[in-house]
């Protein structure tokens, strides 16, 4: 199955350093012509070593600059229009934010069909349903989402615990049992706070 270069980056972007976010956005807005950089092209373009370049390639699951370059070029052949990577900027209009909000929203409902495999679904929903107990965290933005699945899953009759408090993230961590799942929301995958709270399960 061919790899959604885009998609993926878009999906991973909150995960890179500073400098690999620049080679992301570079990717993300200039497709068309990377795929006819060599390494050290892209490197100049971005204004960044080769090195960075290839840790870039590493967090986007790319051992070779070859087999990232053919993977862009298969998914740019496509007829498939390529969405436009753009942050909201300082003097955009009204209707510009609103262009580039709903037009990021609808890409990253369409990444989700290139990013998300359906078995880990299922399996994920199976864990659902086999828990005795399940809890679900998250802290700052991501509490909102947690909030809502929470609220959808005890409709559902499930055993369901939420906590976007630090302090009772990690109680509610420790009391875990083998019998039971946790779910943890974060946008970055990188808060001290629910990372703590993973790393006091105690099986």
């Amino acid at each position: 199955m061919n790899r959604n270069v885009l998609a993926i980056i878009r999906a991973k972007y909150n995960t890179l350093s500073s400098s690999q976010k620049v080679v992301a956005d570079y990717v993300l807005n200039h497709s068309n012509e990377v795929m006819l950089y060599t390494l050290n092209e892209l490197a100049n373009a971005c204004g960044v070593s080769e090195t960075t370049v290839l840790r870039f390639l590493h967090k986007i699951n790319y051992n070779s600059y070859q087999i990232f370059k053919i993977s862009l070029t298969q998914e740019l052949s496509k007829d498939t229009p390529n969405t436009v990577y753009e942050d909201v900027g300082l003097g955009d209009s009204v209707e510009q934010i609103m262009g580039k909000i709903i037009s990021s929203t609808v890409s990253s409902i369409n990444d989700s069909l290139e990013v998300i495999d359906s078995d880990a679904v299922e399996k994920f929903i199976e864990k659902i349903m086999s828990s005795k107990k399940i809890l679900i965290i998250g802290v700052g933005a991501s509490a909102s989402i947690a909030t809502d699945m929470y609220h959808k899953m005890i409709k559902l009759g499930l055993n369901v615990v939420y906590s976007n408090d630090p302090h009772l993230i990690n109680i509610l961590s420790m009391n875990l049992t083998p019998e039971d799942f946790m779910i943890v929301f974060s946008h970055s995958g990188e808060s001290r706070e629910v990372l703590d709270g993973v790393s006091r399960t105690i099986f």
